[in-house]
């Protein structure tokens, strides 16, 4: 189940709602043909007239269970977005610092720190879609706190300064390591069973509709609608996966910043 998950989200968002509702879409017009023409089953019009009353009363679970699972992924989704731009800004507020202590241990430092931000966005960003931390990242991050750690500071404002550094610099660990813990956000598996489950309830319904068109147009349309917001689910599920994801951009924009300092 999770490997099927992980391959529909590394999918375009676009790809995503046409793999979603063009597969349900398919399975649940051929139930009804499946009876009929290779099964040569027949049903009462009493067991037919059920099976469509049902399928609409199952498909308002289902839309209730859809709906609160993506309200929980696009409140995670946020929740990463608001990590990201906190992490920055404590990058942002640790490089203003060093900048003001004004020693060439704390420009070296300012370096060692540039050097971890383009790291932490060409090599750690790109392993988030698949759960993973860089180790190039780790050895960076470390080199740079003892950087932090080893500035002697000789007037009181640079006391103050390095205060505020050693508090930035706790505050940016504490960020980053939220930002990948951040990768494990996602419904429970039982969630996902519980959908599952609820479409296959839909299949089975559908095998004792009629095969009219339209019963298989209704059907179809309401697995649709389904469909879509079913692809919504996916697509917001893992913050860091396919193209609609929590990208590097505040990250980037304070890079910006502190090499133009």
């Amino acid at each position: 189940m999770r490997h099927f998950i992980e391959a529909l989200q590394s999918l375009d968002a676009i790809e995503t709602f046409v793999v979603v509702c063009s597969g349900m879409m398919t399975l649940i017009a051929a139930m009804p043909w499946l009876r009929t023409k290779l099964l040569r089953f027949n049903v009462s019009r009493a067991v037919n007239d059920g099976a469509s009353d049902a399928i609409k009363a199952v498909a308002g679970f289902t839309v209730f269970v859809v709906a609160f699972s993506l309200v929980q992924v696009q409140s995670q989704y946020r929740i990463t977005e608001d990590l990201s731009l906190k992490e920055a800004n404590a990058v942002g507020t640790l490089d203003r610092a060093l900048f003001h202590f004004g020693t060439p241990a704390a420009q070296a430092a300012r370096e060692d720190l540039q050097i971890y931000v383009k790291s932490v966005i060409e090599d750690e960003w790109p392993l988030l879609a698949h759960d993973q931390r860089s180790p190039k990242t780790d050895a960076l991050y470390k080199k740079f706190g003892a950087d932090i750690r080893r500035l002697e500071p000789e007037t009181r404002r640079q006391e103050a300064t390095e205060t505020q550094m050693l508090r930035a610099l706790d505050e940016m660990g504490d960020l980053r390591e939220a930002r990948l813990a951040a990768t494990d956000f996602g419904l429970q598996p039982l969630y996902w069973w519980v959908m599952v489950g609820l479409f296959g309830i839909l299949l089975v319904l559908a095998f004792f509709t009629s095969a009219t068109v339209d019963k298989m147009l209704a059907n179809c349309g309401l697995v649709c609608a389904l469909g879509m917001m079913f692809s919504l689910v996916l697509i917001y599920e893992d913050p860091f996966a396919g193209d609609i994801n929590v990208a590097p951009v505040a990250m980037k924009r304070i890079l910006g910043v502190m090499m133009e300092r």
